[in-house]
C-alpha cells in the first residue's frame, strides 16, 4: 500500500486499525523531500495494549515526508482505517476502508 505526494513535516505518527489480526509484522518505510528512492529505514508497527487490532508507530524524521509505503506480511489484510498525525498529534490524513460482507 503506497501513498505518494504527502508533503507533511516529520515526525509522523501512523495508526492502522485492522478488522482482523494478520500473521506477521506490518512495517512502514518512507521517502523525504530530495530522496529519489526509499531508504533502508523501516518502522515496525506495534499493537496497542488496549486494542490488539490497532497498530501504531512513529516515523522518526524531521524532514518533510513525501511518500509513505506500508509493508504487509504475505496473505490477506483487512484494514478498517489508517491515520497519520503530525509531530504534535494533530491528524493530517485519514483513510477509511469498507469491507465486503
Amino acid at each position: 500500500l503506497v501513498q505518494g505526494i504527502l508533503n507533511i513535516d516529520g515526525p509522523l505518527y501512523i495508526s492502522i486499525l485492522l478488522n482482523e489480526p494478520v500473521s506477521g509484522d506490518i512495517a512502514t518505510s518512507w521517502r523525504v523531500k530530495g530522496q529519489s528512492e526509499f531508504g533502508e529505514e523501516k518502522v515496525v508497527l506495534k499493537a496497542e495494549k488496549q486494542n490488539p487490532l490497532e497498530l501504531s508507530g512513529v516515523i522518526p524524521v524531521s524532514e518533510r515526508v513525501i511518500h509513505l509505503r506500508l509493508l504487509f506480511p504475505n496473505g490477506n489484510a483487512s484494514i478498517e482505517e489508517i491515520r497519520i498525525s503530525d509531530g504534535e498529534g494533530k491528524p493530517v490524513r485519514k483513510w477509511t476502508f469498507e469491507t465486503s460482507q
